[in-house]
């Protein structure tokens, strides 16, 4: 009986811990966005061309999502992040 109790409070607390897991993964992932957008912002006004923001962006948000699913690559929080905004040529 102990057993029994034993394991499924091991199960309960690993999917709580999962649940945490994935929203502070989430939070990261979108303070990181949000970094990158005014790292963006900040290099096509002192950097680069006025129009190179889309493709600067587009850039740093790939190389994020990438890190993102290789470093946490089972949690299902990280979002989808749609990179169509810019087309690269």
């Amino acid at each position: 009986m102990t057993t029994l109790v034993l394991n499924y409070s091991s199960s309960m607390f690993d999917a709580i811990g999962k649940f945490f897991r994935g929203i502070l993964v989430a939070v990261m992932y979108a303070r990181q966005l949000s970094a990158n957008h005014e790292a963006a912002q900040y290099l096509a006004r002192h950097e680069y061309n006025k129009g190179e923001f889309q493709k600067i962006l587009y850039e740093l948000n790939s190389e994020t999502h990438k890190y993102y699913k290789e470093k946490f690559p089972d949690e299902k929080k990280v979002p989808r992040h749609d990179l169509t905004v810019y087309n690269k040529p």
